[in-house]
């Protein structure tokens, strides 16, 4: 059995971006234990598979190639960081991405509607595009925390979809890609630089 999520490549830059970013809410939350995820971690989740035979990895690859053969690159911007399931109760601290013409949202129930027909379950919460930075044992009030920091300001690019195992290990888990696809270059279209409040 593979452990598998589909999701949206952050680049490298974007990534270490991100990371500095978040280091005045590191040091601040600093009492909570947080355990921050590693800069290859870094993603947006668009399908979690959940276990996976051996055998259906090849059908996977094949829808997503055929679902993704006209996509082109996604060009957003951060929104801000978040909580989720909320800000004043969370377990998990993202980072927000802002989807003004509901670009990601097409992307994401393109690939629910090719995942359903391979007999994957259909997901039942909302898509919020985010990334994952840190998690936490137990609830945390992060708004003190968010206060302090501030998501990168410039353009975010996203040029690929790729399928990856999850493997759990006593350091946390470990994400091997299992294929990437990727995007049709595009050019970005205008959006805004005003900052979006993250609704997580």
């Amino acid at each position: 059995m593979h452990r598998c999520f589909i999701a949206l490549d952050l680049d490298e830059d974007v990534k270490l971006a991100l990371k500095k970013s978040i280091e005045p809410i590191r040091r601040a939350s600093r009492s909570e234990k947080p355990r921050f995820v590693d800069t290859a971690g870094y993603h947006v989740t668009l399908k979690f598979l959940g276990d996976v035979r051996a055998e259906r990895l090849d059908g996977l690859r094949g829808m997503l190639a055929q679902t993704l053969e006209t996509s082109g690159m996604l060009h957003t911007h951060w929104a801000g960081f978040g909580g989720l399931p909320r800000r004043a109760k969370a377990h998990v601290l993202v980072a927000v991405l802002r989807d003004d013409v509901g670009e990601l949202a097409q992307v994401q129930e393109r690939i629910e509607q090719a995942t359903a027909q391979l007999d994957f379950p259909p997901e039942a919460r909302d898509f919020k595009p985010h990334a994952t930075l840190a998690r936490f044992r137990t609830s945390v009030d992060l708004r003190p925390y968010l206060a302090v920091g501030h998501p990168p300001a410039g353009p975010v690019s996203l040029g690929a979809v790729t399928l990856y195992e999850s493997v759990l290990t006593p350091g946390g888990a470990q994400y091997n890609v299992l294929e990437r696809f990727p995007l049709r270059p595009s050019e970005p279209a205008s959006v805004s630089d005003e900052p979006a409040a993250p609704d997580s």
